[in-house]
């Protein structure tokens, strides 16, 4: 049986909308009745439909931020500021799943937008509480890789990335700070309203301290270059033999994939090449079915991966309109599946990966894998099968996720301020079990070195020549 997981979305609403007030921005005002009403219903949702909500958190500790939120909300807020609310309460629960939208079209950020507003023009790397430039997207002003940063708007960097990580749901410490790292230039203006010029503090390569105004870039700029195009590439290394190939997000359609990999495998082929990567380390998820069609070039036989799912029972399930894809197999695990309380399970047997159209395109050269803590949910599974079905070796850092992990994503908006949150209704287990609780583990651990940066080092695929040298 296919087990695909995606991020599906389905739009619910929870009731009816009460009248607003604007503020002095012209900004919509929400009463505290109207908060404290969608705050209450996405409380209730959560409670009542999240899989396996305290696997990674504390049900006391958690339950108390919530209680706490509810009794100061006191006075009128905008829809952005009561983002800045929820989104902590959702990401205390450890589990990238569940979180508030992330708006690239928010009605605040099309203002901001259109009265000329810039963002942070660097691309950074998050280790621990520092942050290091990975390189200025600004044409005109470079800030040198490497460069570490000190404070913004003089504001040390340390607080910025501590209110930052707090409201950044993910599974553990390393997967919430690369999707920090990912958006920091958005959530400078998110979480303070920044925008350019930025005051910035800085600790050159060679040890100089030195404070500049920052450049910047348009908002259509940022998102170019935060979402670039296109999604699959490939480099050759002809003196390791090596082809790499990058996929950033499973998405598109299949049979143009296919194309895709058919043409890449083609040229591997043609050059003879014996080393393929594939560079998932910029790769949140999508569709897993891509995943598994990029493995088939490399083994025919069964994949394994996870060998159970589980949806939790909940009113939102049932409600649901009936020709609604989750609602199918909700009302089929219903009848079908075995049942243990509110938890509905079935089991799979190892998938066999899709046929290829060309069979001469099978690759039988040696295979790796590039993950880092950006690799997640069904990138996070191809990691999972080439891990459980020893398929490859794996370089760079632990993926993303937990292992045991949820799906099945639903989301709904909030009955007054419209804030679209998102939440699981599946779990899944794992074929293959290992010690660590988080992230597939790399064969070959890779760790930062700033140094790289400075001189425009990839770390992981210069690790990656050096020990097919190293195999010769």
């Amino acid at each position: 049986m296919k087990k695909a997981i995606q991020v599906f979305v389905f739009l619910f609403s929870f009731g009816s909308v009460y009248a607003q007030s604007n503020g002095a921005d012209g900004s919509s005002l929400f009463s505290a009745e109207q908060l404290r009403a969608d705050l209450d219903s996405l409380h209730s949702w959560v409670l009542s439909s999240h899989p396996k909500l305290y696997s990674n958190a504390d049900s006391m500790a958690t339950e108390k931020k919530w209680q706490q939120v509810r009794s100061e909300l006191k006075s009128s807020m905008s829809r952005s500021a009561f983002m800045k609310i929820l989104a902590p309460l959702l990401a205390q629960y450890n589990d990238a799943h569940t979180f508030v939208e992330t708006d690239f079209e928010s009605p605040d950020l099309l203002v901001f937008k259109a009265n000329g507003g810039r963002f942070l023009s660097y691309e950074v790397t998050i280790e621990g509480n520092e942050v290091w430039v990975k390189k200025d997207i600004d044409s005109l002003v470079q800030v040198k890789p490497g460069s570490r940063i000190l404070s913004i708007n003089d504001k040390p960097i340390q607080e910025i990335i501590t209110e930052l990580y707090n409201a950044m749901s993910g599974d553990y410490k390393a997967n919430r700070l690369a999707s920090v790292s990912r958006l920091f230039g958005f959530l400078l203006w998110n979480q303070y309203s920044w925008s350019a010029p930025f005051s910035i503090q800085l600790k050159e390569p060679d040890g100089a301290v030195r404070s500049i105004k920052s450049s910047a870039v348009s908002v259509d700029d940022y998102l170019k270059n935060l979402f670039p195009s296109p999604l699959w590439t490939m480099d050759i290394y002809p003196d390791e033999n090596l082809a790499v190939i990058e996929c950033r997000s499973y998405s598109g359609n299949m049979e143009r994939i296919r194309e895709k990999l058919d043409s890449f495998f083609t040229i591997i082929k043609q050059k003879n090449i014996q080393h393929v990567a594939l560079d998932l380390r910029r790769n949140g998820g999508g569709n897993s079915a891509i995943g598994t069609l990029f493995l088939s070039y490399l083994t025919q036989k069964p994949l394994i991966s996870v060998n159970s799912k589980s949806f939790r029972e909940s009113k939102r399930l049932h409600e649901l309109p009936a020709d609604f894809w989750l609602k199918k197999q909700f009302d089929n695990a219903l009848k079908t599946w075995k049942r243990d309380g509110e938890f509905l399970t079935t089991y799979f047997e190892s998938d066999s990966p899709p046929a290829l159209a060309k069979p001469e395109l099978f690759f039988r050269g040696q295979f790796y894998l590039l993950t880092s803590a950006r690799t997640y949910s069904s990138a996070h599974m191809t990691a999972m099968q080439v891990k459980c079905s020893n398929l490859g070796v794996i370089i760079g850092q632990p993926t993303g996720e937990q292992i045991d992990l949820t799906g099945e994503i639903l989301s709904s908006k909030l009955p007054n301020t419209n804030i679209l949150v998102y939440i699981p209704t599946a779990r899944f287990t794992a074929s293959c079990k290992w010690k660590e609780k988080m992230g597939v583990q790399p064969d070959h651990i890779v760790a930062f070195d700033p140094k790289h940066l400075t001189h425009a080092v990839d770390t992981e695929i210069a690790y990656l020549k050096q020990l097919i040298k190293t195999k010769k």
